[in-house]
């Protein structure tokens, strides 16, 4: 059964197993109608060492002095004295340090990800307060080794905590203004399916479907997910296109925000034209075939 107000329609069957229909939630806060062009994504973000590196700035000889209520802080030891090895990672954990990355010749290994909490932080991590870091070789004498900024979270991102000696090991974290602990299980991927946009033509084609029972409330059932088919290579749909007066049999179409849009990338194209009605705006339909 699809929505009631789209117009929408699998023209002729699925040509292979791959492109059977699937269920799938929506990408929070998003509605998604039938003949929305969709692709798969998640808000999930690679997993990082530690939640609340500090700093990496010299410690002039010896730690920093904390207490029961700093646990949690972490630190990348550089001149701490005896006792201590430099670029090791070492978390707080209310009482001791403990190491939860150990170093790779007097510096963290190369792409160890950590979180900065704090906008306290200071060293590599100074003014990067909820953002997620990662350690980048360098190239030889040219550009040293250095923290990068690695994820910029956005509301809705969520991450795990695995470095095993953390006391944050195997936690999840959700962002939205800040990091926050979640009462979800760590080690697993949230997908949804989201409108699909143009690619960078740098970029592989992405996998794309098309959504026959949207979560738009029009559906015979009201749950929150989706309905989609995989626009896999000869499976043919008729659809909603504002701009079928500028296509015509043969014209390779993409999709933009969700829509089907005209688009001369072959490499890039999600299907094409096999009849338009040639109307523009809102009345426009066209049936294209996947490629």
């Amino acid at each position: 059964m699809s929505d009631l107000n789209s117009v929408f329609d699998v023209h002729f069957g699925w040509p292979n197993s791959c492109a059977l229909s699937h269920d799938f939630p929506p990408k929070d806060g998003v509605t998604l109608p039938a003949g929305t062009i969709v692709t798969t994504g998640t808000t999930q973000l690679r997993s990082a060492v530690v939640l609340r590196i500090k700093t990496d700035a010299t410690g002039g000889g010896s730690p920093p002095t904390l207490v029961l209520a700093d646990a949690g802080k972490a630190y990348v030891v550089n001149t701490w004295g005896v006792g201590y090895t430099d670029g090791d990672i070492v978390e707080w954990d209310g009482t001791k340090f403990n190491v939860v990355v150990p170093n790779d010749g007097s510096s963290p290994p190369y792409n160890t990800r950590v979180v900065v909490i704090e906008a306290g932080a200071a060293g590599s991590f100074a003014a990067s307060a909820n953002k997620v870091m990662y350690f980048k070789e360098g190239d030889h004498d040219k550009v040293p080794d250095a923290w990068t900024v690695a994820d910029t979270p956005t509301s809705g991102n969520k991450i795990d905590i695995n470095g095993v000696n953390s006391i944050y090991y195997q936690k999840r974290f959700l962002y939205t203004t800040a990091w926050a602990l979640t009462d979800e299980a760590a080690g697993y991927t949230h997908a949804h399916v989201e409108a699909l946009t143009s690619p960078a033509k740098a970029n592989p084609k992405k996998t794309t479907w098309i959504v026959i029972e949207g979560d738009d409330q029009f559906d015979g059932e009201f749950t929150n997910s989706c309905t989609c088919v995989k626009l896999a290579t000869g499976c043919a749909v008729k659809v909603k296109c504002a701009v079928a007066n500028t296509l015509s049999p043969g014209d390779y179409v993409d999709a933009n925000a969700g829509l089907v849009v005209k688009n001369a990338d072959v490499l890039h194209a999600i299907g094409r034209v096999d009849w338009s009605n040639a109307t523009s705006g809102s009345g426009g339909i066209i049936t294209f075939t996947g490629v």
